[in-house]
């Protein structure tokens, strides 16, 4: 980090990656980092799409990064729910689970961390009509003690993405 300035929960930062210098606003607490539209290139740990409703793809697609047979997609024009669990496994081990909606899909690994912190990235498109009503309700559960960075991308207004945590609901 290079520069770094407060400001209530938010904090803008300057830091250097590559040699080019990166700016983000971003939030942090106790256990997340929350990178807002920033132009930030990590390889996520896992990975959330967002669509239109106008969009031919499933309008939630996530899944634990590259392996596409961990995908869970849903179709529904209104606020679909979602859920990562992460908590400590054998060893080294990580035990993850997503949900979507009762889709489940497990595993357990050993996470190479990137910056001592698991990345979740959430790619989300913009409204295209007044009509579309797809938003994602995301609830982290980390009992690991790791860092869990959130990246959200071409995060529109009003939101598609709502992350809640401890009963609070936080729009980004």
């Amino acid at each position: 980090m290079i520069t770094e300035k407060t400001s209530g929960k938010a904090i803008h930062g300057v830091w250097e990656k590559g040699g080019a210098h990166v700016k983000a606003l971003y939030a942090r607490d106790d256990r997340k980092l929350m990178i807002i539209n920033s132009d930030i290139n990590i390889t996520p740990h896992f990975y959330c799409i967002v669509n239109s409703w106008y969009n031919n793809a499933a309008k939630l697609s996530i899944g634990r990064y590259p392996v596409a047979i961990t995908e869970r997609n849903l179709s529904r024009d209104r606020t679909m729910h979602a859920s990562l669990a992460l908590s400590p496994g054998s060893g080294e081990d990580i035990v993850w689970e997503i949900n979507v909606e009762g889709q489940t899909s497990y595993g357990e690994e050993v996470f190479t961390l990137i910056n001592g912190a698991i990345h979740i990235e959430f790619l989300t498109e913009s409204y295209y009509f007044d009509q579309d009503f797809v938003r994602l309700a995301f609830r982290l559960y980390n009992s690991t003690g790791i860092p869990v960075t959130y990246v959200i991308r071409n995060n529109p207004t009003p939101t598609r993405v709502l992350l809640i945590n401890n009963g609070e609901t936080r729009i980004l």
